[in-house]
């Protein structure tokens, strides 16, 4: 399992990741869109980023549609994230050291209806889609080089 770079378990009816993700060393794409029986609402709950598992080549984590009420600051420890969908889900607010994913290039925020602000995004994002975050009020000024869908 070392070797296994790509998991895809969208729509599955997975409920909670298991002890050896810690053997996936290598792991650069982890795909849990619309895992609506994961345990518990919050992403700490997935025990993804609070485990001691090295996801230091982790590039693509879709998080979409999975209900999360609160996304933790341990988020910020993907340092290596390039593209992060957490579109459909139930927070308010995302966590400030968001913007210290420096490789972030994609941040999807589609449908976060709840969401009502955003701090400061990371320095290298490219598109930041917030497609019907009507909740939305705030976007950072330095935004205005991000290409993207801001609604």
């Amino acid at each position: 399992m070392e070797s296994l770079r790509y998991l895809y378990l969208d729509r599955t009816g997975i409920r909670k990741l298991s002890s050896p993700i810690r053997n996936l060393k290598g792991l650069c794409c982890l795909a849990l869109g619309n895992c609506k029986y994961l345990e518990g609402k919050y992403l700490g709950d997935l025990r993804l980023l609070e485990q001691d598992v090295d996801l230091k080549y982790l590039r693509k984590l879709n998080l979409s549609g999975c209900g999360i009420l609160e996304v933790p600051k341990s988020l910020g420890c993907l340092t290596s994230l390039e593209a992060l969908d957490l579109s459909g889900n139930n927070f308010v607010r995302l966590p400030t050291n968001i913007s210290e994913l420096y490789e972030l290039q994609y941040l999807g925020l589609r449908y976060c209806r709840r969401l009502g602000s955003l701090q400061k995004l990371p320095p290298r994002l490219a598109k930041l889609d917030a497609h019907s975050c009507t909740s939305l009020r705030t976007v950072p000024s330095s935004s205005a080089i991000v290409d993207g869908n801001i609604f």
